[in-house]
């Protein structure tokens, strides 16, 4: 084929030529996008199939790209009563509200918001023989470090309180007075007949 001819075929299908052009270079852009916003898991804490972890263990999520907690959700069996944390953008933790059960297998599964699976895995407690002495102690230590345990997390109107460690509590406050709300917690923290300032807390809008 001659020069000629090359460019008198240019010249009758150039119009399908650039059509295909444009189509192959949308389609390379929309592979890439949806390869950018894929939420897909790359790690988990406590590993799938572990043992023997302690009962005051917190879950670890970690994925592959940027996440924020509002695109997952989490089912586990039996349930874990926990409060969604992010320190880190590619990292969503479950911070635990009370202690794991004792010998017992934790089913985890994490959905995407349309409720499809993106990852599941189970592990194992260790397994903690009964002990009077040691349950009086473990309750101690409960009531030491998190004085409002069996009232978190909550929220109403205008704030969401949970704890973050022990005697750590995060407050996400809905209406725009903080200085307001920020009363408002104070006086619903010593209405528990717990001191506000025996806790570090911290506060973040929503």
């Amino acid at each position: 084929m001659n020069l000629k001819t090359m460019l008198s075929i240019i010249k009758k299908y150039w119009l399908y030529l650039i059509l295909g052009f444009l189509a192959t270079i949308l389609l390379l852009i929309n592979l890439l996008i949806k390869k950018t916003t894929m939420i897909e898991v790359d790690s988990v804490s406590p590993a799938p199939k572990a043992t023997q972890v302690k009962l005051d263990t917190n879950i670890q999520i970690n994925f592959t790209n940027k996440i924020s907690p509002d695109q997952i959700k989490i089912w586990s069996q039996p349930e874990i009563k926990y409060q969604l944390d992010q320190s880190d953008e590619k990292q969503i933790s479950l911070v635990l509200q009370n202690f794991l059960q004792t010998n017992t297998n934790y089913q985890i599964k994490v959905f995407d918001q349309k409720e499809q699976l993106l990852f599941s895995w189970q592990f194992l407690t260790e397994e903690i023989v009964s002990n009077p002495l040691a349950a009086q102690k473990a309750s101690e230590w409960e009531q030491e470090n998190h004085p409002l345990g069996k009232y978190l997390p909550w929220e109403n109107d205008n704030f969401k309180i949970y704890y973050t460690g022990p005697k750590k509590i995060e407050v996400i406050i809905k209406n725009q007075d903080i200085d307001v709300i920020k009363s408002e917690v104070r006086d619903w923290i010593n209405s528990k007949d717990v001191d506000p300032d025996s806790h570090q807390i911290n506060w973040q809008r929503s």
